[in-house]
Formats: structure tokens, sequence, C-alpha cells
């Protein structure tokens, strides 16, 4: 525990003041000692210990991790507290995306759905998955980089035993899945290989449910190029619906400035510059929240300066001001 610690001596009045206050953090934002533990770098046995005030060693270096932690805690507080959070936005597209999701279960079918990074394809996925049941998310990764790293994913995300051959692990799979009517998801679906991919197939098959493949352009080429092979056309031959959207769309931007309560013409034509760029919609939003920041700390309304400043910051670029014109 020494290794990040200054060595500080904490007076014991300083250490029960400390105790105190995570006590309050911990009982007024409903926290879990496990949660402090992870935040704070202190053991959790050691944290409960020390803010009950028994633990039998010496309590300097956790006060000053709990002294970090509290501080952290406060500084986060403070820029939550001038960032608005307007928690899942219905966009246009994001109603696109969640319609295809929704026939790809209830019929049940394979769909595809690719696009440009930044477009809310992963957050329509997970309102999707909140909403609905039956549905269940994993991740590609590059790690997840063969049939049973990927079966042992699913089989962690049905809580289904991870245990044993591959074989048996997929066929458990299998019996969890038939006759649920579930809908498996599978985004970044352009690191899969085509052996994965084929066994998502299988499932699909076997078990009557719906799979919904999700991810950037790349797909495309892999299973609906004009030199496809045959080693996906068994997958490609399922693929009932496809929906691919390369850019943000007008309403998508305008949907998020109205949730945004950007009223002024100058900066909603400014941030549709900025949605317009790379990293489309997630762009936009990191750009209006650092500008809206920018301008509560000048205690002035939010101008299209602001909007430049902040998107230099993020994209070390400047906005195309001719396509604010």
């Amino acid at each position: 525990m020494s290794d990040d610690v200054t060595g500080r001596k904490f007076s014991r009045e300083e250490q029960d003041a400390l105790r105190q206050r995570v006590l309050d953090t911990k009982n007024g934002k409903d926290l879990r000692w496990k949660d402090i533990a992870t935040e704070s770098g202190v053991p959790m046995g050691t944290i409960s210990a020390w803010a009950g005030g028994t633990y039998q060693g010496e309590g300097s270096p956790i006060a000053e991790k709990v002294e970090r932690y509290l501080a952290s805690q406060e500084r986060r507080e403070a820029v939550r507290a001038v960032a608005p959070d307007l928690g899942f936005v219905m966009t246009p597209s994001a109603a696109d995306f969640m319609a295809l999701l929704a026939r790809a279960q209830h019929l049940p079918d394979i769909s595809l759905l690719t696009g440009s990074p930044g477009l809310g394809k992963t957050q329509a996925i997970c309102e999707y998955k909140r909403r609905n049941s039956n549905v269940f998310k994993v991740t590609a990764e590059p790690a997840l980089n063969s049939v049973p790293a990927l079966l042992t994913a699913l089989a962690t995300e049905l809580r289904v035993n991870e245990a044993g051959r591959q074989d048996r692990i997929a066929r458990m799979i299998k019996q969890r899945l038939l006759g649920t009517r579930a809908l498996i998801i599978v985004d970044e679906v352009q690191h899969l290989s085509t052996e994965m991919l084929d066994q998502l197939r299988t499932f699909h098959d076997q078990s009557a449910i719906g799979i919904a493949l999700v991810g950037n352009q790349a797909v495309i080429g892999k299973l609906e190029g004009g030199r496809r092979s045959s080693e996906y056309a068994q997958l490609y031959s399922r693929v009932g619906i496809r929906l691919h959207r390369r850019d943000a769309l007008k309403a998508d931007v305008d949907t998020l400035l109205d949730a945004w309560s950007v009223d002024e013409l100058d900066v909603r034509k400014a941030l549709h510059a900025v949605a317009r760029q790379g990293g489309a919609l997630r762009t936009c939003n990191k750009t209006f929240l650092l500008a809206d920041m920018i301008a509560k700390h000048e205690q002035r309304p939010m101008t299209v300066e602001h909007v430049k400043v902040a998107y230099a910051q993020i994209s070390d670029q400047r906005v195309p001001m001719k396509d604010t014109a």
C-alpha cells in the first residue's frame, strides 16, 4: 500500500473526520464497500475495518487514500453538476436501429446493422436490451478471436456453466435459448471470424432465435461484397434485414439539439458542422458538453466561439465554418 502514498501522518482527529465522511458518502450514495475499495485502492476488508474503527494497523496510509478518494468524488460531482445528463435520446436513427432489433427478435431473423462510428448504434442496442426481455449482448474485440472465446462470452452473458468442452458449452447454450424467442446482439462484429459467425448461424437455426450483427463498414465487405466468398454463403442467405447508415441524419442532430435546448441558430449550425465530421453524434455530443461547461464557467450563454474552442480541444481541428453558413 505504501507505493502510492506520501507517508503523511494523519492525527486521530483527522482520521475520525475522514471515517465519518466516507461513511456519509457510502450511506448517502448507497454504495458498497466493494465500490469504495475499487475506486480508492484500499482492499475491501481493510477499508471497512478502518472506517469502523477496528483496524489494528497504521491508519495513515489508508487515510491518505481515502482523502484522495473523497476529493475525487467531489470533483466528479462538480463536473456532473454543470454537465447536462439527458440519458438516452431517441433520435430517428436510434428508432430505426431499435426497429431492426425488434424485427430480428420477433420474426426471428438474422439482421445486419452497419454504420460509421458515432451514430449511436451501441446506445440504441443497450437501450433495447434495457427495455426488452431475453436480449443478450456480447461485444466482440480482438481478444475474442476464436469459437471457444465466443462460446465463453455467450455462456457468461446467458449465465450458463462455461466449464467443459467446447461442444458441451455449445449444447448448453442451445438448450438455454430454445423456445425463449431471444435475441443475441453481437456488437463490433467485424472482429469475428468466419467460424465464429457460422457458430452464431447455428444457434439461430437450431434454437430459433434472432441474431443481430452490428459493426462498421468492414462487415459489408465480408458479407455483402460483390466478390462474396462461398464461406459466408450460408450466413448471408439467412440475413433477412439489413440497415447501413453511413452518416448521421440531419434529424438526428436536430433531435439532440432540441433535447439540449439549443435555440441559437449559429450555434446549431456549428454543431451540425461538427456532426458531419468524423465521430458524428458522439463528437457532437462531446463538443456540446465541453462548450456548455466553458460557457457556464464564463457565466455566459453558449456561443459559436465556445463550440470552436471545445471542438479544437477534442479534435485538434477547426470547425469547418463553411458548413455553418
